[in-house]
């Protein structure tokens, strides 16, 4: 009992610790300027949306930081095609509360996250378990059975990206809000299919790459165990 005990502590913590690696691999390219100036360069969104290159990334900033809630309101001014009007129409405005909102949630759920890794290495400790062997031998197999049910995810998305793009948006947003018309709302134009696909792949790519370095980190603990044991 004593051991199963531990082992779902242990488990929690990993798994834990699995959702900040992916809040972490989210976050990183979403709100990274520089990503939407070399997807804007490469989906030549200036002359999409008839804008100059300040204007656009004024635009974008804004939406970040609203996106972060470091501005309460998402509609901004910005000059396009040589007039001065608002940017977001009100469905898109619509649409950017319920992603907010979304944001919002998985900040809550980081924090949560963050503090249940507190609180079992504190329970682990308590009872008197070799804390860092514990935990690391629960990310081993947790992050490993993780890793062979994400890979056949990926694999599935990689298929038909468009139609799990729909799905997504089924699951996470309960309206048609994010169905938006690309002549005459322009944040589909910045943001159109092929930038989500490549966000998509960094995120999967930066949530693999960190999920892949603890791994290493925690075999490398656990045989190191495992020699000291021999001696």
């Amino acid at each position: 009992m004593r051991k199963f005990t531990v082992n779902t502590i242990a488990s929690v913590n990993a798994l834990c610790v699995i959702l900040l690696l992916l809040y972490a691999a989210v976050h990183l390219p979403t709100f990274s300027m520089e990503f939407y100036r070399w997807q804007y360069s490469v989906n030549d969104t200036l002359n999409v949306v008839s804008m100059q290159d300040d204007e656009l990334m004024a635009v974008t900033q804004h939406m970040l930081d609203y996106m972060r809630g470091r501005t309460p309101k998402l509609q901004i001014e910005a000059v396009v095609d040589g007039h001065l009007r608002p940017f977001f129409s009100e469905r898109e405005i619509l649409h950017m509360i319920d992603v907010y909102d979304l944001f919002m949630l998985g900040n809550g759920i980081r924090n949560l996250a963050a503090a249940l890794i507190l609180v079992t290495i504190g329970l682990i400790g308590f009872m008197r378990e070799p804390v860092l062997l514990t935990l690391a031998k629960a990310f081993r197999w947790v992050s490993a059975a993780l890793i062979a049910a994400l890979a056949g995810l990926t694999f599935l998305i990689a298929l038909d990206f468009h139609h799990a793009f729909i799905i997504f948006h089924e699951i996470f947003f309960d309206n048609d809000l994010w169905l938006l018309d690309p002549a005459t709302e322009l944040l589909i134009n910045i943001v159109p299919l092929q930038f989500f696909i490549t966000l998509s792949s960094i995120i999967a790519a930066i949530f693999f790459a960190l999920l892949a370095g603890l791994f290493a980190a925690a075999t490398f603990i656990c045989r190191r165990a495992r020699n000291q044991e021999k001696l």
